[in-house]
């Protein structure tokens, strides 16, 4: 073999095993890669990728609107006339995916004739890397901001007074724990926290409940009108009282004695709702036993009973 023979193998192994995908470009058509172009294109054989057009391993339209036919014209042309290029591109593999490269043009010189020597770097895991850093430096700041806002209040508050408050709150929250059902909403009616009375009542876990609306434990006897009112109200900044009548997780109604009141931030605006419960079941049913006693089963009008009770109340 001669010399020349065996440098013409040597730099073919180094095209072929570059770790980067190289292609050559002849007029405006591709002539040969190596098998970094190959895979990356997901093809197995040279000849899948010779003869064909960059714009023909191209969706339709560039990311830019433009159509990739006539821009990978231009652009090569371009090269030809100044000797080098690089750009973006979308390119686009045999099984339809798209992938995002930087490419590089030069104009060489093979045997007399100008061809282009084209690398791709490929984008898509360095957007993804840059694009997951700014998620983690943009959690950085907020920790930071929060971190320096809780040092405003220490420094500027008794934080022994503070504490104490704390600690007060948290006393008023387990008593409130205790007897009434608390459940928290977001600008939408949609749960974002249950105390365990909540789910003690409604028969839900805490699961089932977080994320789902209000409307879960609704009764079906209860007004949509009813409904109409209370975010009226609730939207106004006011707070709006109630006995509404829910259902159980087995369907069973339960009545309930409500507050729900909108949380304002420092500008007044509303960020989540906040509703406090009290189960007054056993009421609503004393009181219609008491009702069924003096209620003729017939026509449905005050009995005898309910007649006697009544004169006696008046003397």
């Amino acid at each position: 073999m001669s010399h020349d023979n065996v440098r013409t193998d040597y730099y073919r192994q180094l095209f072929d095993n570059a770790f980067e995908p190289i292609l050559i470009v002849d007029g405006q058509y591709f002539v040969d890669g190596n098998r970094a172009a190959l895979n990356i294109l997901g093809m197995q054989q040279i000849e899948e990728l010779r003869a064909t057009h960059p714009g023909q391993l191209s969706p339709e339209y560039q990311p830019d609107g433009r159509p990739s036919l006539g821009k990978a014209n231009e652009i090569i042309q371009n090269c030809y006339d100044k000797g080098y290029q690089q750009f973006e591109w979308l390119h686009q593999r045999l099984d339809g995916s798209t992938f995002l490269v930087e490419v590089t043009l030069k104009t060489i010189q093979i045997d007399g004739k100008a061809l282009l020597h084209t690398t791709w770097r490929p984008l898509d895991n360095e957007r993804r890397l840059l694009s997951e850093i700014q998620k983690q430096n943009q959690l950085l700041a907020d920790k930071n901001r929060l971190i320096n806002e809780v040092k405003s209040i220490l420094h500027t508050s008794n934080e022994k007074q503070l504490f104490d408050q704390l600690n007060t709150l948290e006393q008023y929250k387990c008593i409130l724990d205790e007897s009434a059902i608390v459940s928290k909403a977001d600008l939408a009616g949609n749960i974002t926290f249950v105390n365990d009375k909540f789910c003690e009542v409604s028969g839900f876990s805490r699961e089932e409940l977080i994320g789902k609306n209000h409307r879960v434990v609704r009764h079906p006897d209860m007004d949509s009108d009813f409904f109409k009112e209370m975010w009226q109200t609730i939207s106004s900044k006011k707070v709006f009282k109630a006995i509404i009548k829910n259902q159980t997780k087995d369907r069973k109604p339960y009545y309930v004695d409500s507050i729900i009141m909108p949380i304002l931030d420092g500008e007044e605006n509303i960020i989540e709702y906040i509703s406090v419960r009290h189960d007054i079941t056993r009421i609503y049913e004393q009181d219609a036993i008491i009702n069924e006693q003096y209620t003729d089963n017939l026509t449905k009008l005050p009995n005898r009973v309910k007649l006697m009770r009544d004169i006696s109340m008046m003397y």
